[in-house]
């Protein structure tokens, strides 16, 4: 076997981090452990050397008393569902100004909620039509293949220059170390089926993996998706071991992935909670969707928070999630604003100075009920994207 980074040389061992094979000029023991030089770089160049699998939101609590007054200068509009809320966008339909919490990607445009309600999907080509756009995509689907193939045979690197960058293998050993060294050991099941995705959602609530704890350097994303696709394979489920490339990154991420009946290919990631890090934010559920795309951030959602599997709907829930977290700093400000004008003060009954304290504090009030609205919807743990997905290779 070779190295990764000096394909003509022998690879030696793999590296206690990214799990890949190292030759003896890449390798570098500290304290006992073997680390690439890409690997050991990118630890020296971070303060803790945690690696960075998911991120929680750090502070998240609100304060206990706050919000912020409407203080707009430039007459900013305000949500047409959330009077005390900034408007960001305005109803493709209606024209209603609406918050982040109020818009709903359909079809490429922005709605609001009473918009989304009477949204009616366009209608679908059929008849003689329909057969003639379908007829047409097989002659140009086939016309592709004969000249990839005349073309592939002709010019070898022109053919592996325009191969899109998935594969999968079936039946095939990952080439893949886990921390500890060992290699990953895909056990299948040959009467295993493909599931509905309610089956598959039952058989994670009762599965225990994402209940252990990641431990840097002893059990990492690999070791998790390995043990899921086993533990499925052993239920009867068809499951495929995930590896994702990650732009810009030595290291790449492992998942599960299950084609279930009814709504297509669903890729889950099981990694459970952090060792060391009891006492911060949790998530509701370490079962978590993957929104998946080449050329996009890799997405995590909690499944129980995961409304769609579309990434559309990882976008918006990420730009959702940008508008809380501006509107806690936000409420969090206003709230040390009000308790340093309150401190130590006595209000005199009726006077005009105690209902505009009574007016602020209102206005506090209203703004918490929304921030705990989003927060409803979203959860109070956001998991951060390791970066862009380059490569997606499945093992069924």
């Amino acid at each position: 076997m070779k190295c990764e980074y000096h394909p003509d040389a022998d690879a030696v061992e793999g590296c206690i981090r990214c799990q890949r094979l190292i030759c003896e000029q890449c390798r570098v023991v500290v304290d006992g452990n073997v680390y690439c030089r890409h690997c050991l770089d990118e630890l020296n160049s971070r303060k803790d050397g945690a690696e960075p699998c998911s991120t929680y939101l750090p502070d998240i609590t609100l304060s206990e008393i706050a919000e912020p007054v409407n203080n707009d200068s430039c007459g900013q509009p305000k949500c047409r569902y959330h009077s005390n809320v900034n408007a960001v966008a305005v109803c493709a339909e209606c024209g209603s100004p609406i918050c982040t919490l109020c818009g709903h990607e359909r079809a490429e445009k922005l709605l609001c909620n009473r918009c989304l309600e009477q949204y009616k999907p366009p209608p679908v080509r059929s008849g003689l039509g329909n057969t003639i756009l379908i007829l047409t995509l097989i002659v140009i689907v086939v016309s592709g293949i004969i000249v990839y193939r005349i073309v592939g045979k002709e010019n070898p690197d022109l053919a592996d220059s325009v191969s899109y960058a998935q594969s999968t293998f079936i039946d095939v050993q990952p080439p893949i170390l886990k921390v500890t060294g060992e290699q990953v050991r895909l056990t299948n099941n040959s009467k295993a089926t493909n599931p509905t995705f309610s089956e598959l959602a039952a058989f994670l609530e009762k599965d225990s993996t994402d209940s252990l704890e990641y431990v840097t350097g002893e059990r990492m994303c690999s070791a998790f998706a390995e043990m899921l696709h086993n533990n499925a394979e052993l239920a009867g489920i068809r499951a495929a071991f995930v590896g994702v490339d990650i732009a810009g990154r030595p290291v790449g991420h492992a998942l599960n992935a299950f084609e279930t009946t009814d709504k297509g290919t669903v890729y889950i990631d099981c990694v459970g909670p952090e060792s060391g890090h009891e006492d911060e934010p949790q998530p509701s559920d370490y079962d978590k969707i993957a929104y998946v795309a080449q050329g996009e951030p890799y997405g995590i959602i909690s499944i129980d928070k995961a409304q769609s599997l579309e990434y559309s709907f990882y976008r918006n829930q990420s730009r959702k999630w940008d508008a809380c977290e501006e509107m806690i700093a936000a409420y969090n400000r206003e709230v040390k604003a009000f308790n340093e004008e309150v401190e130590g003060k006595v209000f005199d009954k009726g006077s005009q100075e105690t209902a505009e304290i009574k007016e602020w504090k209102a206005d506090i009030d209203r703004q918490k009920e929304t921030i705990e609205e989003m927060l409803n919807e979203l959860g109070n743990y956001r998991f951060t994207s390791p970066g862009i997905v380059e490569e997606i290779t499945f093992y069924w």
